[in-house]
């Protein structure tokens, strides 16, 4: 939640994502920050158009993305995408839980992963080994 107020009130998205204390934390496992860059598309019987995103944050069961670029309207919540991250070996598949625009052609979704990462998995989208 912190991490979501500091963002509609404009602060920077550089730098490590604050600790969010645990009455505001709604995940049921921890999260970290990551730094990595994807597009995302909407899993769909037509094909769709990527996106660009930049994680923010990931935990072991849902990832936060900062979705850039011209997206018009609201992104659909309960929908499912593709995010295929760079130097991450395969695609993951995520829904859209929650999402909040910081501005104009830019939102914030926080999604759920459509299953567990592994802690390597964990690992490799942070940088670093869990519990550091």
């Amino acid at each position: 939640m912190l991490l979501w107020n500091m963002l509609l009130r404009g602060s920077a998205l550089r730098g490590a994502a604050p600790e969010v204390p645990a009455e505001e934390n709604r995940r049921s496992s921890a999260r970290y920050p990551a730094r990595r860059r994807g597009t995302v598309r909407a899993i769909a019987l037509q094909p769709t158009v990527p996106w660009d995103v930049e994680v923010l944050d990931v935990s072991r069961e849902g990832i936060g993305l900062l979705l850039k670029g011209k997206f018009e309207g609201r992104p659909e919540i309960g929908l499912f995408l593709a995010l295929l991250l760079k130097g991450f070996p395969r695609p993951l598949r995520v829904q859209i839980v929650r999402a909040t625009r910081v501005k104009k052609g830019r939102w914030v979704l926080g999604c759920r992963l459509a299953g567990r990462l592994r802690v390597d998995e964990l690992q490799a989208l942070t940088g670093t080994a869990p519990g550091r």
